[in-house]
């Protein structure tokens, strides 16, 4: 059956926002939501949505920025719901390769040297017939904590998925964070 994989460069999702896609979804394809799959890169330099870590900054939310995150989380809604739509109708025959290599820049953030720390790298290339590579998917173990700046910005993961996106031009690339309850960069 059809599966989907949305990425977005946000500190996380609420199950209300991937609900709201599947039911869009479901009306309109036969995509079922065990096969829907919303992962985040977990950046903190992303604009807030409504529902996820509103004590982030440690402090209320002010009254008068609700109005912008409540559009933000519909515009992302609706935006989430075009990319998976266009994904369904771009579909082409392909061949899935998958490997695994090492990136060292993650480090155990509560400064335990025998605490272990996952460098694995594990890329899933999608190539179509033409031998082009039309999607790249990897997840890294390293939280996207690596600026202290107030403006929006994708952090590493947003920097590696342009980075590639450059590399295989006309390529997707979706980055989505590992498990890494205790790594940073």
């Amino acid at each position: 059956g059809l599966a989907i994989l949305v990425t977005v460069d946000n500190c996380g999702v609420p199950g209300s926002m991937r609900e709201e896609v599947i039911r869009r979804l479901s009306s309109k394809t036969k995509v079922q939501a065990s096969r829907f799959a919303l992962a985040s890169t977990h950046t903190h330099c992303a604009p807030m949505l409504l529902g996820v870590l509103p004590n982030l900054f440690g402090a209320d939310i002010p009254a008068e920025d609700l109005p912008a995150i409540e559009r933000y989380t519909r515009e992302l809604t609706d935006r989430i719901e075009e990319v998976a739509l266009a994904a369904l109708a771009n579909r082409k025959p392909a061949q899935l390769i998958w490997g695994i290599g090492s990136v060292e820049f993650a480090a155990n953030r509560r400064g335990y040297r025998l605490k272990p720390v996952d460098h694995a790298l594990p890329v899933l290339r999608v190539v179509g017939e033409d031998g082009q590579v039309s999607a790249l998917f990897t997840s890294y173990a390293c939280h996207c904590t690596t600026l202290d700046i107030d403006s929006i910005h994708g952090d590493w993961a947003g920097c590696a998925q342009a980075a590639l996106e450059r590399e295989f031009p006309g390529a997707v690339a979706l980055i989505a964070l590992g498990a890494a309850g205790d790594q940073n960069p």
